[in-house]
């Protein structure tokens, strides 16, 4: 965005499975305050109706991850904001803080 501070939208999610997954990734609040301080650094903002959650809901099940689902509805007109997620693979538990550009289409 020029001109302006750039948004940054939130996506959490914890799966049902917890096997193999660090402690900060077992909680979705958790991956929320460290999305938050990661947006934070960068100097930016982040609207509470850009946090996006999915707790207890499998990776694979795309179309079952309601709060994936409004995300990706939100960057349907035009992606002009930043998408924080844990792990930089979507599908994966693996827990990697990531702060990347979301462009999903």
């Amino acid at each position: 965005m020029r001109g302006g501070a750039m948004i940054a939208a939130i996506y959490a999610r914890k799966s049902t499975e917890q096997n193999g997954v660090a402690e900060d990734a077992k909680s979705v609040m958790r991956q929320v305050e460290h999305a938050r301080a990661y947006a934070k650094r960068k100097g930016w903002t982040v609207a509470e109706e850009h946090i996006y959650v999915d707790d207890g809901i499998s990776g694979a099940e795309f179309v079952a991850r309601p709060d994936f689902v409004r995300l990706i509805n939100a960057l349907k007109p035009k992606p002009s904001f930043h998408v924080l997620i844990w792990s930089p693979d979507w599908s994966s538990d693996a827990p990697s803080q990531s702060g990347r550009r979301g462009d999903l289409r």
